[in-house]
């Protein structure tokens, strides 16, 4: 994570049943031990930038195999509620909410409830303005689709992002709400292809993302009105670049002003 801390699973009795895989973390000067399972696989953990882990805790031994998602915070440790028996591949932001799968399910833990985001999906992130990547199955093209949900304001906004490209799968998200995935066509009789797709934001000069363009933002403008910019950071600022050119100068104050005391869609 963004404090240097890292978290990973040792698996400390291999290739035969029952696993036992522990969860580990190096917090920058030591390291310490934080399951002590003897019959259980503790892997894919994820850490926000507050110290909290969230994990998968399963029983791969057994048939059909099951597992739940565990998060462990410095207050607390509890398991998610989940209505499927297979639980993987969980995701955490930095405010507390956490994604994963449920069998084919993605699944959203926030304000201490569970709720389901999709019934056919896979590969979801998710970052701190409540904004959700993942993968959904059509199955009347069979194909694999880019979508993002918005939980706003207790609302679902849902975007399909593209139908039409091929299949779709390893999603991720920036704080900035942008995602990307990789993207991939294997017909029978044809030849492979993929790719990248990134859905990026726009350059509305809407700054601190609140869906208007007033003073807050003015301010962000002013503090960076200072010409050619480097490129590390024309990174945090080039949503102010509002004509795209690299650099912030009286072009781009003049496209802020026509943008100014507006709603941004």
């Amino acid at each position: 994570n963004n404090l240097g801390h890292i978290a990973w699973t040792r698996s400390q009795r291999w290739r035969r049943c029952p696993i036992k895989e522990n969860m580990f973390i190096w917090d920058g000067l030591t390291t310490r031990q934080v399951t002590f399972d003897e019959e259980v696989s503790n892997i894919q953990a994820h850490l926000n930038d507050l110290g909290t882990i969230v994990w998968t805790r399963a029983l791969f031994c057994e048939n059909p195999w099951r597992s739940e998602i565990v998060l462990r915070s410095k207050e607390r440790t509890l398991e998610l509620d989940s209505p499927g028996s297979q639980n993987q591949v969980p995701r955490l932001s930095n405010i507390g909410d956490a994604v994963w799968m449920s069998v084919s399910s993605i699944m959203v833990w926030q304000k201490n409830s569970t709720f389901r985001l999709s019934s056919s999906g896979a590969a979801p992130d998710l970052n701190e303005s409540g904004r959700v990547c993942f993968v959904e199955f059509d199955h009347d093209s069979r194909h694999w689709n880019p979508i993002v949900l918005d939980m706003i304001n207790n609302t679902f906004d849902r975007y399909l992002i593209e139908d039409e490209l091929g299949s779709f799968s390893t999603g991720s998200i920036n704080g900035h709400g942008e995602c990307v995935w990789r993207w991939y066509e294997d017909p029978m009789n044809g030849n492979w292809r993929g790719g990248v797709l990134l859905l990026r934001r726009q350059r509305t000069g809407d700054v601190d993302w609140d869906a208007d363009v007033d003073l807050m933002d003015y301010a962000e403008l002013a503090r960076g009105l200072r010409g050619p910019l480097s490129d590390s950071s024309l990174c945090e600022d080039r949503f102010l670049d509002l004509d795209y050119d690299g650099d912030l100068d009286i072009a781009d104050y003049a496209k802020f002003q026509n943008s100014f005391q507006r709603a941004v869609k």
